[in-house]
């Protein structure tokens, strides 16, 4: 196996190849948190970031908190090629390698996780374009007002569970339909989000909860 850090000039990438005698995976320039957890057998989607507790470990080695700036100085470069039989084995090698290359030991555990829900405070109703496309401007807005638009909650806690630093966040209003949201220029930190959601009836609220989390905590 190989890894490294960035690699000019290639794209983010990954894929196995097969041949009749072996497996070989490669990834290239991406997100280690991405490798850990295709190691682990943890979907993206419904393993967000906020689920990863860094547990006496430097989370700013692995989050990108500024894309553009961070993935040259943190996205990795890996390959790893085993024997095809020992292809049910191919994401243990892997988890092997980001740990002894991160110094981390990896983990999925049970812990009273501090969290936010959102709570609908209340009864407001959503204005709403009619005949709307979907779409917000989560990846695009930065130091813009952030839009919503004929759209569900879900699509907002989905990308709150991707900003850096924030807690799990859990939909708990029961609103089923598609709205339309301002929010502003910011989505962290949580009051200032707050005051927006505010016109809306919605919030933010402290909580806890017991729940499953990749914990990464310092090899050894």
């Amino acid at each position: 196996s190989r890894i490294s850090g960035f690699q000019n000039g290639l794209p983010v990438k990954s894929a196995i190849e097969r041949s009749d005698s072996t497996i070989r995976f490669f990834a290239t320039n991406v997100e280690p948190l991405y490798l850990f957890k295709k190691a682990m057998n943890l979907q993206p989607e419904a393993w967000p970031n906020s689920y990863i507790l860094f547990d006496h470990v430097d989370e700013l080695q692995f989050l990108m908190i500024e894309p553009q700036e961070d993935w040259p100085k943190k996205s990795i470069t890996y390959e790893l090629s085993i024997p095809r039989e020992r292809e049910k084995e191919l994401n243990s090698f892997i988890l092997h390698d980001l740990c002894r290359y991160f110094k981390v030991n990896a983990r999925i555990q049970e812990r009273e996780t501090d969290c936010y829900m959102l709570v609908k405070e209340s009864a407001v109703k959503f204005p709403r374009e009619k005949d709307a496309k979907r779409e917000n401007n989560f990846k695009t807005g930065e130091g813009q007002p952030y839009f919503m638009k004929n759209s569900p909650l879900s699509d907002l806690v989905r990308q709150l569970n991707e900003e850096p630093g924030m807690l799990p966040v859990f939909d708990t209003t029961g609103i089923t339909q598609n709205v339309d949201l301002e929010l502003g220029s910011d989505l962290t930190p949580v009051f200032l989000l707050n005051q927006q959601l505010k016109k809306y009836g919605l919030a933010l609220k402290f909580s806890t909860r017991r729940m499953p989390v990749l914990v990464l905590s310092p090899a050894g």
